[in-house]
């Protein structure tokens, strides 16, 4: 799938412009929020598709993909930061084992990690994600696309 494009709608970073790209693109989103929100104590995630803000004061910074399956949460960061300690204690609260990557697949200067977090997504509904091997396979494949605004 080489030179493959995700259009952006408004640049995609409102909650409400990567609820749209997402319905476009047929992406099933359980909840997109603020982290502090959704890891609220005693708060349990359905499995599914989840979009995060990492900010904790609710101004919006950078958003992040998770997905739970099963017993497992895999999770995307376009910078390649390591899951935050909010995700890491839900994970060993509910035995969740965890998949993340530390690969920077968006530069630092760039502002479209909400159109990350959807390719994301995307390609992880086609190839769900049961194993890391079919974790790193979607990560992999993320090489092959370019975002498009």
């Amino acid at each position: 799938m080489n030179n493959n494009k995700l259009k952006s709608l408004k640049n995609g970073q409102t909650d409400k412009d990567l609820l749209q790209v997402a319905d476009h693109l047929n992406i099933n989103i359980n909840k997109i929020d603020f982290i502090n929100e959704l890891f609220k104590d005693n708060n349990i995630l359905k499995d599914g598709n989840y979009i995060a803000n990492l900010d904790s004061k609710m101004h919006g910074t950078h958003w992040i993909a998770f997905i739970i399956y099963k017993d497992i949460l895999a999770y995307y960061d376009s910078f390649g930061f390591r899951m935050p300690n909010i995700i890491v204690n839900y994970c060993k609260k509910h035995n969740l084992k965890c998949y993340f990557s530390i690969n920077e697949t968006q530069e630092l200067k760039e502002q479209i990690c909400g159109l990350y977090c959807i390719l994301f997504l995307l390609l992880s509904s086609h190839n769900h994600i049961i194993n890391k091997e079919t974790f790193n396979e979607n990560l992999n494949e993320m090489k092959y696309w370019t975002i498009s605004t």
